[in-house]
């Protein structure tokens, strides 16, 4: 949610409930050395003061611009009391609000979908309203524990204060010494640093206003300035205003009176697709619940001759990549279901990211359709059940309920790796990579590469480029009730996107096969129930070759396959399948013809066989027959 600019207080003494600590800070010689209280009054002072920052019954309103990814929107706010904040925020295509009464936060986006906001993103909410209602320096406000730090800011030679809200995340503000207004606040989301700027102070309503506010993650290109322009007193909003509204419905049943529908999915190269119409069009499009939109490849968008609007960044796998906001006339499951007036986006994919399947994925749907329905993934049965949430109640069968959570439109369950405490791991159905991937802070907080010091290097290709990470056989994992053993986990050597620090890790299209699962976002929790595949213990044998579609064949309905990694320590690399090579036959059928997905279906355990015959052209151009043995290289 958007922190409203104005400040509003009750006295100018000391906020009673916020715990302050009081040291003094010394600057060179033309800024005064102040104890805590004494900056606070000051600051309070140049605000306006404690009458024009004193609470009312009355709701302020304040307007302003927004600029963001090329585009500009508008932005408005409506604060009522401490607490009571609604936010509506209008950039190109998208149209998000986000409101809270205190209790109950919760967020509408584009699309009409709405649910109450994470853990995480909780926190961070709090945070802006105890900055947005000034509770570091007044009394009777949020409550919470400021530090002054007893140096300034080298540069700017700026007061610091450490602020840490109850329940909030922790920041620190920028006081000028001259003027005593913020000129920044800076904190961490998860494993990157935000950092807020106020600049161009004007007296609104009778309380000097930041004009302009700067959000900032480091990188110019994701820059979101909000110009306000102007703060007045309205009448009282209705209560109503900042309750939970209900969702609006989008989607139209195919088959009257049907309030579920069974759509069949293929599970190639480990990952779900599902067969669909877009704009009228057939495509194949992966079910990704680690994606918060839907995103199309660039070359499907293209091709559909969707109009972009804007320019924004995303972050996954391997680090980060633009993403272009577009929406969609029709999107649907063929004599099932149709959606219609679908936002989503369009991604720059990396070099072979798209170039895995044998027919073509346009893409990966996630929160769009995963908030609608309650979404049953019957793994055995290759088959996916959607649900009216309203009609649906769960059985015995459908396996034990986990609450889970949903910051940023994703999913995540608490979860026990190897006996350590519990931990919140990410669900991702889009992970076709490994069966548990830890992320590099959780795995150094505890010390696992100590644990498993043996393992092999492996690879992958994320929306944001190449992914590393070394793959070890870790011995227990608790997850729903169940205890997993001998379970192949990466520990991922991303320093994007695999950093996370609120996240222990994340678990893949491999280990959530082992189950039928239920996603139940409109109530927040998951099921798992045991399938056929639960007890039956993971295959970590592989044949070291990883393969994508020839880059260079772009737009050709038949193309060629690329070799693009194989493991240093595998047969096939010791006999000459080297990255560049080209794969031509595979016991002595057509690789073209086969299509990558049934190639890397044959190069992995699920091919049923422990060797293979390959015809290759290498790197330098030399063509002959290599035999390749599939083996286990975790210890």
């Amino acid at each position: 949610m958007k922190r409203t600019s104005s400040l509003r207080a009750a006295a100018t003494h000391l906020a009673l409930g916020t715990l302050l600590l009081f040291p003094t800070c010394s600057f060179a010689d033309d800024h005064p050395a102040l104890s805590l209280p004494e900056l606070l009054q000051r600051h309070v002072q140049a605000l306006g003061g404690a009458t024009a920052l004193a609470v009312t019954a009355k709701t302020q309103k304040t307007v302003g611009l927004v600029k963001q990814g090329g585009l500009e929107g508008t932005y408005v706010n409506l604060s009522q009391g401490l607490a009571h904040n609604w936010t509506e925020q209008k950039l190109g295509i998208s149209d998000d609000i986000s409101a809270s009464d205190g209790k109950t936060f919760w967020v509408r986006d584009t699309n009409g979908t709405v649910r109450l906001l994470g853990a995480e993103e909780i926190k961070e909410q709090r945070l802006s309203e105890y900055v947005g209602t000034a509770s570091y320096a007044l009394p009777n406000r949020l409550t919470g524990k400021v530090t002054l730090k007893p140096e300034a800011e080298r540069k700017t030679g700026d007061y610091i204060l450490d602020i840490v809200p109850d329940d909030g995340l922790a920041a620190s503000l920028y006081i000028n010494p001259r003027t005593f207004l913020l000129d920044k606040e800076v904190h961490q989301s998860d494993d990157v640093t935000v950092t807020t700027t106020f600049r161009d102070y004007q007296s609104l309503a009778g309380v000097m206003t930041a004009a302009e506010e700067r959000t900032s993650n480091g990188d110019k290109r994701d820059d979101s300035i909000t110009t306000i322009t102007s703060v007045t007193d309205t009448a009282d909003a209705p209560a109503s205003l900042f309750a939970l509204p209900p969702v609006t419905k989008n989607y139209t049943w195919l088959s009257p009176g049907k309030t579920s529908a069974i759509i069949p999915f293929d599970d190639y190269d480990q990952s779900i697709n599902l067969y669909v119409g877009i704009n009228g069009e057939p495509a194949n499009i992966v079910l990704d619940s680690g994606d918060g939109s839907m995103d199309l490849s660039k070359q499907a968008a293209d091709y559909l001759k969707l109009k972009y609007t804007g320019r924004f960044r995303a972050r996954g796998y391997g680090g980060s990549t633009d993403i272009l906001p577009v929406k969609l006339d029709t999107f649907e499951f063929p004599e099932a279901l149709s959606f219609a007036g679908l936002a989503g986006t369009a991604i720059s994919l990396p070099d072979g990211f798209d170039y895995g399947a044998s027919t073509p994925t346009v893409g990966f749907v996630g929160y769009p359709l995963l908030s609608r329905f309650v979404v049953q993934i019957d793994y055995a049965g290759q088959a996916l059940t959607l649900r009216d949430p309203d009609t649906w109640t769960p059985t015995r069968a459908d396996g034990t309920p986990l609450p889970m959570e949903l910051d940023d439109n994703v999913p995540s369950i608490l979860a026990s790796f190897d006996g350590l405490p519990p931990a919140r791991f990410l669900l991702d159905t889009g992970d076709a990579v490994a069966p548990v991937t830890l992320y590099g802070p959780y795995a150094t907080k505890n010390n696992l590469t100590t644990r498993y010091p043996k393992g092999m290097d492996v690879y992958g290709i994320g929306v944001g480029g190449e992914s590393h990470a070394r793959r070890v056989r870790a011995h227990s994992l608790l997850v729903a009730g169940f205890t997993l053993q001998n379970v192949p986990t990466d520990f991922s050597m991303d320093k994007k996107g695999g950093a996370s620090k609120v996240l222990a890790g994340a678990f893949g299209h491999e280990l959530l096969s082992h189950f039928t699962v239920t996603f139940d976002y409109p109530h927040k929790r998951v099921f798992f129930a045991p399938n056929e595949d639960t007890k039956k213990p993971f295959d970590s044998r592989t044949f070291g070759i990883y393969v994508i579609k020839h880059p260079d064949d772009i737009g050709k309905d038949k193309r060629r396959i690329l070799v693009v990694y194989t493991d240093p320590h595998s047969h096939a690399e010791r006999d000459g399948v080297l990255p560049g090579s080209e794969i031509l036959q595979v016991d002595g059928q057509s690789a073209i013809d086969m299509g990558v997905g049934n190639v890397r279906r044959l190069l992995s355990p699920r091919g049923g066989k422990d060797t293979h015959d390959l015809l290759i052209i290498g790197p330098n151009g030399g063509m002959g027959h290599v035999k390749v043995t599939m083996y286990d290289p975790l210890p």
